[in-house]
């Protein structure tokens, strides 16, 4: 019996380390990904603000945060085949005698998420915050999801209009 109270007891320990380490890693990964978004889709940081003489810069506020699923290969595949229309479908934008048009760099994700069909390989996380920006109106808010692969370092940030 008390070999039996012994194994009970180290599988809860081993279960609950099990299960705190897979919330801190999310945990962790929503932090990267926040970052990344504030990164991406900040009109300006303190610097820029102080460079142009804007007086009513503010840091961004995040206002909401969610992790709002985890990713299998098959899932991530989906979501860079979408990425992958969108982007195309964009039409070229003209600046002086060049044309270009902004994309996102998936395929090594793309191509990461084809050998690992069935297991979990990213987490996806919804992000709102107010962030300063230029004109009258001096705040806005901004959304967006973001994909954050861990194993390769890389991250997906889709506005969110």
């Amino acid at each position: 019996m008390k070999a039996f109270r012994l194994l009970a007891t180290s599988l809860i320990i081993t279960l609950c380390a099990g299960f705190s380490s897979c919330t801190k890693s999310v945990n962790q990964q929503m932090n990267l990904a926040e970052a990344q978004f504030i990164k991406e889709l900040s009109y300006m940081n303190e610097k820029e603000a102080l460079s142009n003489e804007i007086d009513y810069y503010k840091a961004p506020e995040i206002t909401y945060k969610e992790h709002t699923r985890s990713l299998i290969g098959k899932d991530l595949i989906h979501e860079c085949n979408q990425i992958m229309e969108e982007d195309n479908n964009k039409d070229y934008i003209q600046f002086g005698p060049t044309s270009f048009k902004i994309t996102r760099k998936v395929a090594d994700i793309k191509a990461y998420a084809l050998e690992h069909l069935n297991e979990i390989i990213a987490n996806e996380f919804k992000f709102s915050g107010i962030f300063t920006h230029f004109g009258a109106n001096k705040y806005g808010e901004v959304k967006a999801i973001v994909i954050v692969v861990p194993e390769l370092e890389r991250y997906i940030v889709t506005p969110i209009y």
